[in-house]
């Protein structure tokens, strides 16, 4: 089966099977040690393809100027991975595709039993407008093939593209950036609503997403101290953050 279209059902006089050998990357950029490092993993990745091109002449959806950043096409690449690959490696070839290519980037990647999905919002560098600065990173976790909850399910067919905004490329990049956002806020707010401004709703997702991990601190903070007043103090603290938790989820 293709997965990646199975995903996103794209049209067929957009689709690609073009080889994205990783040390291209080296030879058209200035990487970072830690970047070459990753790019010199043996197979990493098994597989790298260059899928689409939402270009207007092959989409017939029409680009979209603005001072911040100008969609004139949206790339699709897919990567496919060793199991341990994907879940250790992620996040670094997603940093390394997404910094490195300057048009807006939909990227898959997946082994045989899972996939993960992710954007970037971009914007012109004021220093150099040929460059690139990436605004909000959105990911899925890791996701099975075979799972079947609500989030899931909508999910792929928020990014169908049957179900995308078409009305210019600039709304098609949006409507894959406010998927991605909309499973994750579904999956840790147990809500699913309307996203209608994707930074702001990625912030404070970003933000809860800390104060979680704050309050999980705290709870084994009070798990582990044996002095009644300092446990009082934590509990207090942890409360606060609970409160705060429940009042950004609301605001998401």
């Amino acid at each position: 089966m293709d997965f990646f279209q199975h995903i996103f059902n794209l049209p067929a006089s957009c689709m690609f099977h073009t080889a994205m050998p990783k040390n291209a990357f080296e030879k058209s950029n200035i990487l970072s040690t830690a970047e070459k490092k990753l790019i010199s993993i043996p197979f990493l990745p098994l597989k790298a393809e260059l899928r689409a091109s939402l270009v207007q002449a092959r989409s017939f959806i029409p680009p979209k100027q603005s001072e911040e950043m100008d969609y004139e096409d949206i790339l699709f690449f897919s990567l496919k991975l060793k199991s341990e690959h994907l879940e250790k490696y992620n996040d670094g070839l997603v940093q390394l595709y997404q910094k490195n290519i300057p048009k807006p980037c939909v990227l898959f990647l997946y082994d045989d039993l899972r996939f993960i999905l992710n954007t970037a919002l971009k914007k012109y560098n004021e220093a150099d407008r040929k460059k690139r600065v990436i605004t909000e990173m959105l990911s899925t976790p890791l996701l099975s093939f075979t799972d079947d909850t609500s989030e899931k399910q909508t999910l792929q067919k928020n990014v169908r593209f049957e179900n995308i905004d078409k009305q210019n490329l600039k709304t098609v990049h949006e409507s894959y950036a406010k998927s991605i956002l909309s499973y994750n806020i579904a999956i840790s707010t147990g809500t699913l609503g309307e996203i209608k401004q994707v930074e702001k709703s990625a912030e404070r997702l970003r933000i809860l997403g800390q104060l979680q991990k704050e309050m999980e601190a705290l709870r084994n903070h009070i798990r582990k101290n044996k002095n009644l007043n300092e446990k009082i103090k934590l509990k207090i603290q942890l409360k606060e953050k609970k409160t705060t938790l429940e009042n950004l989820k609301a605001r998401i």
